[in-house]
């Protein structure tokens, strides 16, 4: 049998119509948790949300870059080392540790700051944290205080 060959293409669709979608996947109210933690319902909510963002943040600058959003995505993870998420989770977790750690309000809660740093799920937060500093928001909180 002879191989056919997956040619590229390029969808042409109009800057508004982007724009519009860009806009209403940032305005979308994502439920605090998960109901369940398997594919029992469909795609885990953690999973979509991650594609809504990605492709909400990436698709204008590799569309600036004139590459398709994969392409300058493996561009990153073969550059960086690592996933695009980890490379900017591991900058936003020392940003938080930043703040809590030096807040420029002393009575900062740890929800503020993961507010500000740009996480909505507190045991993604936490988790995250934990894995980059190996101690919890919390513990680095009172020790600053």
């Amino acid at each position: 049998m002879e191989k056919k060959s997956i040619e590229s293409f390029a969808l042409a669709v109009p800057q508004e119509q982007l724009d519009d979608l860009r806009r209403r996947l940032s305005q979308i109210r994502w439920p605090e948790r998960e109901t369940v933690d398997d594919w029992s319902q469909g795609a885990p909510l953690q999973k979509v949300r991650a594609l809504c963002e990605y492709w909400r943040d990436h698709y204008d600058l590799a569309q600036r870059l004139g590459v398709r959003p994969k392409v300058l995505s493996a561009a990153l993870n073969e550059g960086l080392g690592q996933h695009f998420f980890d490379y900017v989770n591991r900058y936003r977790i020392e940003e938080a540790r930043r703040l809590l750690t030096n807040p420029a309000d002393p009575k900062v809660t740890v929800l503020e700051v993961m507010y500000q740093v740009g996480f909505n799920s507190k045991s993604s937060f936490n988790t995250l944290f934990r894995k980059y500093t190996g101690q919890t928001p919390s513990a680095v909180k009172k020790r600053s205080d």
